[in-house]
């Protein structure tokens, strides 16, 4: 692995690993729910300026977002929340 591949491996672990010290901080304002369609609004309404997508494909994306985006984070942010530790 070079030095330009180790330093953006880094980096990227940093910015995930900071999604939850921003989710602790923004759990105390807004609940988990509102907090998983806040976040993934955001996302939807930003990539579906940048990434074409074919029309048949839309529902399927639709699904697979739902249980594999929305499914994973809101169990996350519930846990979170939910936590005595926080």
């Amino acid at each position: 692995m070079t030095t330009p591949h180790l330093i953006f491996v880094i980096f990227i672990n940093l910015i995930w690993g900071s999604m939850f010290i921003v989710a602790a901080f923004a759990l105390f304002d807004f609940p988990p729910v509102l907090f998983t369609a806040l976040r993934f609004g955001l996302l939807v309404a930003i990539l579906a300026m940048y990434i074409p997508v074919a029309r048949h494909m839309v529902w399927p994306l639709v699904k697979v977002g739902l249980v594999m985006g929305v499914g994973m984070y809101l169990t996350l942010y519930l846990s979170l929340y939910l936590a005595e530790n926080t």
